[in-house]
């Protein structure tokens, strides 16, 4: 089977799921404990043990993944993950619930908050229009953070997160300007827990196992795919619903993953995979490998470059990923593989 088809209806698989997750207790998802799959959820194969498939979990958003947020939110055409600490990883995945904010981290994603949110403060007709604000400043800034906010947040915010985000703009607006007031919710909001991390716990009213929101899921969808927030449609699918069956679902994964977005998420889990997506950060003595660190760049490029044209252009299986007697050089690269 192709490698390209095989990640395509993987996902599609994940996204035809109930939406339950495993119980608490390591059950089977949707069970009742005892691993027969009576319990209203999915009955795995036969054979299968009966474990927890999918923990509820909160993860924080990798640096590739925050800048994918943060660019959809703010429109910024900078990087602003950069210059953040390397992402945690597990076996080498850099999606994992292991990511941490420490202090360093922290420290950058005040940095970034605070330049992403003076680039808000210069697009106030695009993102925050108001036509009196000395007027109606209070007004246009809870249309703000309804609008920014439940972007930030991926679902719509509640009376007592726009009440407390308010709070906000008054302190910034207090002695100056709406735009100051707007500039400071953003800065808040790219620095809170509900923009920074993403849940998988449900509402609570699962019982022994738990079902995703219509808002969890679709940010979960989106994530899985395309490494960013969930877009409009798909914004659109959970609020009337049409991610509660698994028809919708999987529509909304096959329309995804036609996106380039999609498509550099799987280059990128591919590259994880196979464990050659640090070139850029790899050192080697130059005293015995003295072209390395000249043609480092040219390799980092490489090895993206190949696995993307196994994915499009050639025949996608894994024996040409892992087999292939061609790979997709610069000149650099021409001259030091002596090709």
């Amino acid at each position: 089977m192709r490698f390209r088809v095989m990640l395509a209806l993987a996902a599609a698989a994940i996204a035809g799921c109930t939406g339950q997750l495993g119980g608490r207790d390591g059950s089977q998802p949707g069970g009742d404990g005892d691993g027969d799959g009576d319990g209203g959820g999915i009955t795995l194969p036969d054979g299968t043990e009966s474990v927890s498939l999918l923990p509820a979990r909160i993860r924080r958003l990798t640096n590739a993944e925050y800048a994918a947020s943060a660019r959809a939110l703010t429109r910024t055409t900078a990087a602003p993950s950069d210059g953040f600490a390397p992402d945690s990883r597990q076996d080498g995945y850099t999606v994992n619930d292991a990511q941490r904010v420490d202090p360093v981290l922290a420290k950058q994603l005040a940095g970034a908050a605070e330049a992403l949110a003076a680039e808000v403060k210069g697009k106030l007709a695009e993102l925050a229009p108001c036509a009196d604000p000395a007027a109606q400043g209070e007004s246009c800034a809870a249309d703000f953070i309804k609008s920014f906010g439940g972007r930030a947040y991926r679902r719509p915010l509640d009376t007592a997160e726009i009440d407390g985000l308010l709070g906000v703009y008054r302190v910034g607006a207090k002695g100056a300007t709406y735009a100051d007031g707007i500039e400071l919710i953003a800065r808040a909001v790219l620095q809170s827990a509900g923009f920074l991390y993403l849940t998988e716990i449900g509402d609570g009213s699962g019982g022994s196992a738990l079902a995703l929101t219509p808002y969890e899921l679709a940010s979960s969808l989106s994530y899985l795919i395309t490494a960013g927030p969930p877009d409009d449609a798909l914004l659109e699918a959970a609020t009337s619903g049409a991610l509660s069956t698994s028809e919708g679902r999987e529509a909304e994964v096959r329309r995804l993953l036609q996106t380039s977005a999609a498509r550099d998420r799987i280059v990128r889990i591919v590259r994880e995979w196979l464990g050659i997506d640090r070139i850029a950060m790899t050192a080697k003595d130059s005293n015995v490998y003295g072209e390395f660190a000249g043609v480092r760049p040219s390799m980092e490029i490489e090895t993206e470059a190949f696995v993307n044209e196994v994915l499009s252009s050639s025949n996608g299986t894994v024996g040409e990923l892992l087999g292939a007697d061609w790979s997709v050089i610069d000149e650099p690269l021409r001259g030091f593989y002596g090709a």
